[in-house]
């Protein structure tokens, strides 16, 4: 098996060493991820498990923030058998990461959409202007509580976003009902015009 070496780091690894990330760098790493996505929901491919470990950043003859999309290994097809299983493996192990996952995909519905890859990139940004997580608590069971209550993860006004105002991620992660094609283009449209929507907490 001959597999890429990209010479980078994680966000995850991004975001412990340098805290927030200034908006500008956000929205371009975002822009690029979200393409990424664009591409695999075009081809009928939830990746089910987009979290800042699964995303790596790097330069590519000269051009800093590049961006890869990894990990499939738990991706499946819109529409295939398998998506119409429970989320929930026999040994009632959730499949995916509970901190990142969107609640659809914790309750285990038949039927996820692309939308539910847009819930766990909007929890990446989150991490990446404020440099905390969204959900800060440490137990599964209070993780899967936090994004199970009907209230929305908000980034609060003073959270110490470098330069810019909040955005608000949570108008494009609940929308369960948009087809694939257009939960990313609507989040990319707003990324292009670069206008961020202050949230109260």
């Amino acid at each position: 098996m001959v597999l890429e070496y990209v010479d980078g780091k994680t966000l995850f690894q991004l975001i412990r060493e340098s805290g927030a990330i200034a908006p500008e760098r956000v929205v371009k790493m975002l822009r690029q991820c979200l393409l990424s996505l664009q591409e695999a929901h075009a081809l009928g491919v939830l990746h089910r498990d987009i979290k800042p470990a699964n995303i790596m950043v790097y330069e590519h003859i000269g051009r800093a923030d590049q961006i890869k999309v990894l990990d499939f290994g738990i991706a499946k097809l819109v529409g295939s058998e398998t998506n119409k299983s429970t989320e929930m493996t026999a040994e009632d192990v959730l499949v995916g990461t509970p901190r990142y996952m969107s609640p659809e995909q914790i309750r285990g519905e038949t039927e996820l959409t692309a939308s539910a890859d847009i819930y766990s990139l909007g929890l990446v940004m989150y991490e990446l202007l404020t440099g905390t997580r969204a959900i800060d608590v440490e137990s599964s069971m209070g993780i899967i509580a936090r994004h199970l209550d009907p209230d929305p993860l908000l980034i609060p006004l003073n959270a110490p976003i470098p330069g810019a105002a909040s955005p608000d991620h949570q108008s494009h992660a609940d929308e369960v009902a948009t087809p694939a094609l257009s939960v990313c283009r609507k989040f990319l449209r707003t990324l292009n015009t670069g206008i961020w929507t202050i949230c109260q907490d």
